[in-house]
């Protein structure tokens, strides 16, 4: 995966004249390229996808492409800033971006409709495995709403972490950290209905410690506009 403002950039250094740019390269679009190094082609298949907030793209490839790839994607992006990041760097711009992930956000104990993924569903098209649920929390209301908090106390709040008011257990946070571009300690959480407003706070019950929190609009960041032309 290549990540960035500088990704479109990066790739057309590693394809030259492929047509990289949103015009030709729209997102969500995937083409089937051909990845040349020195005697050697192989068949790789580029899409303009990714999960960090940023522009980006992601290339499948051959087993026996991946270690050139990797070498040339080094030495031709290093003139741009390019690093070498793990997901757990991928993680928290997802964060940052305010994109569920599936076992935090997303998961079979809770409801899709409480989440900000709810305009994915159509119930209106046909039954389908947990439609009936979600249809009755689509127009009965939720208990719990997903949003956003930053953490206001030194610290940082981490999945798992309840969420309080005074001493009422009013909710649970999905995914936290202290991230890179924000640089704030921020977190996604499921939290009582009448309390995910902008604005409100409450307390993260941090092994016993209690870290003031406010609800924020999401996302935490949005890319600008300059970088997605």
């Amino acid at each position: 995966a290549v990540q960035g403002p500088a990704s479109e950039r990066v790739m057309e250094l590693m394809s030259p004249g492929a047509g990289h740019s949103r015009k030709d390269f729209p997102l969500f679009a995937f083409r089937e390229t051909p990845w040349t190094s020195g005697n050697s082609e192989w068949h790789t298949i580029v899409a303009r996808t990714g999960y960090s907030g940023e522009d980006g793209f992601e290339i499948f490839m051959p087993n026996s492409a991946a270690a050139p790839f990797w070498s040339a994607l080094l030495e031709r992006g290093a003139p741009l800033g390019i690093q070498a990041c793990g997901l757990g760097a991928r993680d928290t711009l997802r964060l940052e971006a305010a994109l569920p992930l599936y076992g935090h956000e997303l998961r079979d104990d809770l409801n899709i409709a409480a989440s900000n993924v709810a305009w994915t569903i159509k119930c209106e098209k046909g039954e389908f495995v947990g439609s009936t649920h979600i249809k009755s929390a689509l127009e009965n209301g939720f208990r719990q709403k997903l949003c956003g908090l930053e953490v206001l106390d030194p610290g940082i709040v981490r999945d798992g972490v309840l969420l309080y008011s005074g001493t009422s257990n009013v909710g649970f946070v999905t995914s936290g950290t202290k991230t890179p571009t924000v640089n704030k300690s921020i977190a996604l959480a499921y939290l009582d209905y009448a309390l995910a407003t902008p604005g409100i706070e409450v307390e993260a019950d941090v092994r016993g410690r209690r870290l003031r929190v406010r609800v924020v609009p999401l996302p935490f960041y949005r890319r600008p506009k300059a970088a997605s032309s």
